[in-house]
């Protein structure tokens, strides 16, 4: 299957939220993020995603995907075979609705019908006036050997109020109860990925 060559210029909405994990059952404790994120034109590729990703090393801007699944199988091609990245294929629905200056934003994601994680989101979008940037190193393994990918771009980012529900026998059962540390919605985010 055909995708694009590295690196991927992509634009994007994102809603994320960070959790603190005490590990155990095989999960490695310390902090995850979770996320949905809808990326869009005029970006190379325009899907929907849902990941999980743990803090690997603050000082070096670390972090390695653990879960994550997508609604295209171009870029789950391209994930996997050009970053080692585990993509998995699922269903991503997306909701928005707009009371005055606060959206509330309603995602979920299921796999063969069976629900994965859902979330909600109120922010004030329009709030987000600063642009600020980014920047972490992706850190998959594959065959024993680690690969390194760059992530970088900018975004505008707004503290907002995230509610989850992950599905106690689900691939995420882990985070299942626990209530994020901090939300944000982010907006107009510019990223080059590879």
């Amino acid at each position: 299957m055909a995708f694009p060559s590295p690196p991927w210029h992509l634009s994007a909405q994102m809603w994320l939220s960070v959790f603190r994990v005490p590990g155990g059952a095989g999960v490695e404790p310390g902090v995850y993020g979770a996320a949905f994120v809808s990326y869009e034109p005029p970006g190379v590729l325009s899907y929907r995603e849902l990941l999980v990703a743990r803090l690997l090393d603050t000082r070096r801007r670390r972090v390695r995907i653990t879960d994550i699944w997508v609604d295209n199988e171009t870029s789950r091609e391209g994930g996997r075979v050009l970053w080692a990245i585990p993509k998995e294929l699922a269903e991503l629905d997306l909701e928005e609705t707009r009371v005055g200056p606060t959206s509330h934003t309603a995602l979920a994601a299921r796999v063969d019908g069976a629900a994965v994680a859902s979330a909600e989101f109120a922010a004030a979008p329009g709030a987000a006036l600063l642009r600020a940037p980014f920047s972490a190193t992706i850190s998959q393994e594959r065959d024993g050997a680690e690969v390194l990918t760059s992530w970088r771009g900018s975004a505008k980012s707004l503290p907002a109020l995230g509610f989850w529900d992950f599905d106690p026998t689900g691939p995420l059962a882990f985070l299942h109860g626990r209530r994020p540390l901090v939300s944000f919605r982010l907006t107009d985010v510019r990223m080059v990925f590879g």
